[in-house]
């Protein structure tokens, strides 16, 4: 049975409540990664190609930013948390911890919501 990238929405949802930083850092990456995977097998399943030669990631967020509309809400949204994980996983120190957990999911919210619409333009 494939795995189910929303445990790992899940998973971020428990890290929140923990409160202390490294709780809250892997929140950010695993709620990131979870929005990444289902915006990727999405593209995947559309049979749309995806290069092995920039990063994924980048590949993932610039095709939705292609697509225009709801699908490029899809785009913008991963960037930001895309940007949120690189600062939770990198940096040495966030120096608002708290905010960047609440945007991120808020983010993660939007990038969801959109990605049903442009689903649904796209007859997916």
């Amino acid at each position: 049975m494939p795995f189910d990238w929303s445990d790992y929405a899940r998973l971020a949802e428990e890290l929140r409540a923990r409160e202390d930083e490294a709780s809250l850092r892997t929140a950010i990456s695993r709620l990131y990664y979870s929005v990444y995977h289902r915006a990727r097998d999405y593209l995947l399943d559309q049979g749309i190609p995806l290069s092995t030669t920039d990063s994924s990631h980048k590949v993932v967020w610039k095709t939705y930013l292609r697509m225009g509309g709801s699908c490029g809400a899809v785009g913008r949204s991963g960037e930001r948390i895309h940007d949120n994980r690189r600062k939770a996983d990198y940096d040495k120190s966030v120096s608002d911890i708290n905010q960047l957990v609440g945007a991120t999911f808020i983010f993660a919210r939007n990038a969801l919501t959109y990605l049903e619409q442009c689903q649904k333009r796209e007859g997916g």
